[in-house]
């Protein structure tokens, strides 16, 4: 019953079962195929930042209490790890077959992260956020990468971030 993961994708199974198993149909880890996640994360106003400011820095907003849950853009997957499918997307409750451009973390648990597509982006957290960003460029090449394996739609919303 206690693993040292909580969830095993479909894909881990099937390298699992092609690598490291001879017999047909070998019998698997009984867990989840998507890690347990949190409810969907509030996207109006902003309450999504990459650097885990307040929320309502303007005078006059209301400001966060600390007990309350944001989710801050953390990390923004390289152009190798997309392509190496560092990671799933978590969005459409673990339903989604995209890859992950996106981690985000919560402020009230470090270890609590969603990794998210373009497409669940929008949706989750109202896409990519205004101004802040734990990188300062996205190359050509890169978006290149985030728009094929990170997006179901033509053309999706990009990092607003010089090249």
């Amino acid at each position: 019953d206690e693993y040292p993961v909580d969830h095993v994708t479909e894909e881990h199974r099937e390298v699992i079962a092609e690598m490291c198993s001879k017999v047909q149909n070998p019998n698997m880890p009984n867990l989840p195929s998507v890690p347990p996640h949190p409810e969907v994360p509030d996207t109006a106003g902003p309450q999504v930042t990459a650097g885990g400011d307040a929320v309502g820095d303007q005078e006059g907003e209301e400001q966060a209490s600390p007990e309350e849950e944001r989710w801050d853009l953390r990390h923004v997957y390289s152009a190798g790890e997309i392509r190496a499918r560092a990671a799933a997307c978590m969005g459409l409750d673990g339903k989604c077959d995209s890859v992950a451009c996106s981690r985000y973390v919560s402020t009230l648990d470090e270890d609590y992260v969603w990794d998210t597509c373009v497409d669940c982006q929008e949706i989750d957290y109202g896409g990519w956020p205004e101004d802040e960003y734990p990188v300062d460029h996205v190359t050509e090449e890169h978006r290149e990468v985030i728009a094929e394996m990170c997006s179901k739609v033509q053309n999706p919303n990009m990092p607003n971030l010089p090249s």
